[in-house]
């Protein structure tokens, strides 16, 4: 209904959010099966090549910190957590630092790339004067808005202990993403403030529950309050287009 309501205000289909640009709306893109099992990085890419020759997979090993001479990574220091035992591992062409949005500043922190300052505060050896490592992280922020209804939605679908005692579970349920479409749209004072740009500016997020910012910190999450969830609500999550994930 939410993607009916999006058309019948003017909305084009948008069949893929990710490649489809300007205001449209369509499928909240997901990664994860029909039945609503998660198809994570290991899953898609790992898996797949464990038989290898070339991949090995270490499990339990925590990277400490990057090898760097020259201004060139040549290997990682890391850690066996199993029995605290520091290993070295060398690269032949290239170090990949993947660790997210937290681990990857850390890392290159311990290992020398950083604020000198920071750097010195602690007694690292500076690599590489870097002060916008771990800063300035910012992700866009949204507003929840939520409406009560008489449909069953997620909160009376998920059987217990996520749903009050005596309800059953609904298969359909654990195919849904929770946030399950997506909506982008040029706000009225975007278009006041600049006529001529048709980019969206504001992005409208549709999903079948209550949703608690104060107990909920994971917008995917059925955390929109404690359990089990009692507030059967619709609820939007409009967030500022412009701002720019970074950091």
């Amino acid at each position: 209904e939410f993607i009916q309501a999006a058309q019948t205000a003017g909305l084009r289909w948008a069949p893929d959010l990710n490649t489809e640009r300007g205001a449209g709306v369509g499928l909240t893109p997901t990664t994860q099966h029909s039945d609503g099992s998660k198809v994570h990085a290991y899953d898609a890419y790992l898996a797949p090549a464990l038989g290898r020759s070339n991949l090995v997979v270490m499990h339990g090993a925590r990277a400490d910190r990057l090898l760097i001479k020259d201004h060139i990574c040549h290997g990682v220091a890391f850690r066996r957590l199993a029995d605290s035992t520091d290993h070295v591992v060398h690269a032949r062409r290239e170090v990949i630092l993947s660790s997210g949005y937290i681990y990857s500043p850390r890392l290159l922190f311990l290992s020398g790339i950083g604020a000198k300052k920071d750097l010195e505060a602690v007694g690292l050896e500076v690599v590489k004067d870097l002060p916008a490592v771990g800063r300035n992280l910012t992700a866009a922020r949204f507003s929840p808005l939520a409406w009560r209804t008489a449909e069953p939605t997620l909160s009376q679908m998920m059987g217990e202990p996520i749903s009050p005692a005596g309800t059953k579970a609904d298969p359909k349920a654990f195919g849904s993403a929770v946030l399950e479409a997506t909506a982008r749209v040029r706000s009225a004072a975007g278009a006041h403030a600049d006529p001529k740009s048709k980019r969206p500016d504001i992005v409208l997020s549709f999903m079948p529950l209550f949703y608690a910012p104060k107990s909920a910190p994971l917008q995917y999450s059925l955390q929109g309050e404690e359990w089990p969830l009692r507030t059967n609500a619709f609820s939007i999550l409009a967030t500022l287009g412009e701002t720019k994930a970074q950091g």
